[in-house]
């Protein structure tokens, strides 16, 4: 009933006048301090330290550390360095956490008044990976 009462630009106006309520600005912290765009099997991801992938099957053992050579773009707060195509030197350290399967997709084929039905299903096998360093020299 507040907010009907005084209206909701008074409100605020009220409440900055006598500092009620303290906002304050977004904070750098929460964003990573570094990021990286890595090409893997053909798909390109965005990545920071900590994150996690799920591309397409890599031939390493689970818990095994791979270096993903083939990095675009790598970003921080301060500066930008793109490359044409790959930049060289820059490496993405990951660690394999998990082989699976994907989700199944239904493929279904029909010819109509042919009695020709085909149903089929299939799993992309998947590696699930984590982002541990960004190294830029």
């Amino acid at each position: 009933w507040l907010f009907e009462l005084i209206g909701t630009m008074a409100l605020r106006s009220l409440v900055q006048a006598f500092s009620l309520v303290r906002v304050q600005p977004a904070r750098l912290l929460s964003t990573p301090s570094m990021f990286a765009v890595v090409d893997v099997k053909g798909h390109q991801f965005k990545v920071a330290p900590g994150d996690q992938i799920v591309t397409e099957k890599v031939e390493a053992g689970i818990g095994t550390q791979i270096d993903l050579e083939q990095v675009l773009l790598v970003g921080s707060a301060t500066e930008t360095i793109v490359g044409q195509p790959s930049i060289a030197g820059a490496v993405v350290k990951a660690t394999v956490e998990q082989q699976t399967k994907s989700g199944k997709v239904f493929v279904f084929k029909k010819q109509r008044r042919k009695n020709y039905r085909r149903f089929r299903g299939h799993r992309q096998e998947v590696s699930v990976l984590r982002v541990d360093d960004i190294i830029h020299t």
